[in-house]
C-alpha cells in the first residue's frame, strides 16, 4: 500500500507518491468531459505522435480527463469553481482518474483543505474512503482508498519546507530543528480561487493569523483572457488561459505570441489584493520566523509579497506541488493512520 498525498485543485489535481527514496508526481488539469467516439490514431507522419487518450469509466459513465477533455469532448467540459465541489462526484472522478492514472489502486491519503472549507473535511473523507471500480481505457482497476486524513492545506507545505525522506524516513530539513520548528510560521498559498493564510506558532494553528482571501489565479487568469480577447480578438477558454501562462506564450494561428508581459501586468494587480487581505491577518510579518509563500500562481506574485515581507518571505519550490508533497511526506510519518500500513 502506498501512502501518498493527495491536491484536488480548482486549477489542477496533483499526487505525490514515495517511490524508494524519491517522490514521483502526477499533474493533471482539474477539467473532465463527458466521453465521444475518439479513436487512439495518428496520423501517420512518422515519430512518437501516436497516444492514448486519458478516457475514464466510473458508475456506467465515460469521462474525458484533463487536456483531452478540452480538446476532445464534445458534450461540454466540467470544472466546477466553488466549495460545494468538496465531497463531490466530481472530486472523486478527478481523485479515481488522478490515481488510476498513477497506477496507484491501494493507498492511504493525507490532502488537505483550503481554510475557508475546512468544515467540509468529513464529507470528503466519506465520499474518498472504500472500494471504487474504474476502468483507464479498456483497463479494469479496483482502487481502494484504505483511509484519509486532512489538513488545513496550506500547512501542508511547512511539511514540505521543513521534512526530508532518507531511508523512507522522514527527518528534518532546510537547517530545521525543533527548536526552529516551534518558531512562528506563516504560508500564503495562492490557489485557483482563493489565497489561503495559516499561522503556527510551537507547532499549533492560531486561527487570529489564519484565514483566505477570495481573489486567487482565476482572477489573474481572467485579466490576462480578457487582455488576449482585446489585443487579438480571440476568445480561450480559462484552462487554456492557464497551460499558455505556464508555457509563456500562446499559439494564434500560424504563430506564438508572448504571455510573459501580460501576466506579469495582471499578477501586480492581483498581488495589491492580496497583499491587502494578507497583512491584515499577518500585520507586518515580524512575528514569524519564516512566511512560506506557495501554490502554483506564487512566482508570479513573488515580486509584490517581497516587497510587503522583505525579511523573511520565502518562496517554496516547484511550488504548483508543494502541498501534495508535503502531503507525501506527511503521510510518511509514524500514526498518522490509524490503519497499521505499509508501503
Amino acid at each position: 500500500m502506498h501512502r501518498i498525498g493527495i491536491d484536488i485543485g480548482f486549477g489542477y489535481s496533483k499526487a505525490v507518491w514515495l517511490d524508494g527514496d524519491k517522490f514521483k508526481s502526477l499533474v493533471i488539469p482539474s477539467v473532465f468531459g463527458r466521453s465521444a467516439t475518439v479513436r487512439n490514431m495518428d496520423l501517420g507522419l512518422g515519430g512518437p505522435a501516436r497516444r492514448r487518450v486519458f478516457r475514464l469509466t466510473y458508475q456506467g459513465e465515460e469521462y474525458l480527463m484533463g487536456t483531452d477533455a478540452l480538446l476532445h469532448s464534445q458534450v461540454g467540459v466540467t470544472s466546477r469553481q466553488d466549495f460545494g465541489r468538496v465531497g463531490s462526484d466530481e472530486e472523486r472522478i478527478l481523485l479515481l482518474a488522478l490515481l488510476a492514472k498513477a497506477g496507484l489502486t491501494d493507498v492511504a491519503i493525507v490532502t488537505g483543505l483550503p481554510v475557508l472549507a475546512w468544515d467540509k473535511r468529513r464529507l470528503l473523507r466519506r465520499s474518498w474512503q472504500g472500494e471504487h471500480q474504474v476502468k483507464l481505457g479498456r483497463k479494469e482497476m479496483t482502487i481502494t482508498v484504505h483511509e484519509v486524513r486532512t489538513a488545513w492545506q496550506p500547512v501542508l507545505s511547512l511539511y514540505d519546507y521543513a521534512l526530508a525522506i532518507e531511508e523512507g524516513k522522514p527527518k528534518l530539513a532546510n537547517g530545521m530543528d525543533n527548536a526552529k520548528l516551534r518558531k512562528g510560521w506563516a504560508i500564503i498559498d495562492v490557489g485557483h480561487n482563493t489565497t489561503d493564510v495559516a499561522g503556527v506558532i510551537n507547532l499549533q494553528p492560531i486561527e487570529k493569523f489564519s484565514g483566505g482571501s477570495r481573489f486567487g489565479g482565476r482572477d489573474l487568469l481572467a485579466v490576462v483572457q480578457r487582455a488576449i480577447t482585446d489585443r487579438w480578438g480571440i476568445h480561450r477558454p480559462l484552462a487554456e488561459v492557464e497551460a499558455a501562462v505556464r508555457r509563456g506564450t500562446i499559439d494564434i494561428y500560424d504563430h506564438e505570441e508572448d504571455l510573459t508581459a501580460l501576466a506579469q501586468s495582471a499578477a501586480k494587480d492581483l498581488a495589491a489584493q492580496i497583499v491587502s487581505d494578507v497583512s491584515a491577518l499577518l500585520g507586518d510579518g515580524s512575528r514569524f520566523y519564516g512566511i512560506l509563500l506557495t501554490g502554483g500562481p506564487a512566482p508570479l506574485l513573488k515580486p509584490a509579497l517581497f516587497t510587503a515581507f522583505p525579511h523573511n518571505l520565502i518562496l517554496m519550490g516547484d511550488s504548483q506541488i508543494a502541498n501534495a508533497r508535503g502531503a507525501a511526506k506527511f503521510a510518511q510519518m509514524p500514526g498518522v493512520f490509524k490503519l497499521n500500513a505499509g508501503r
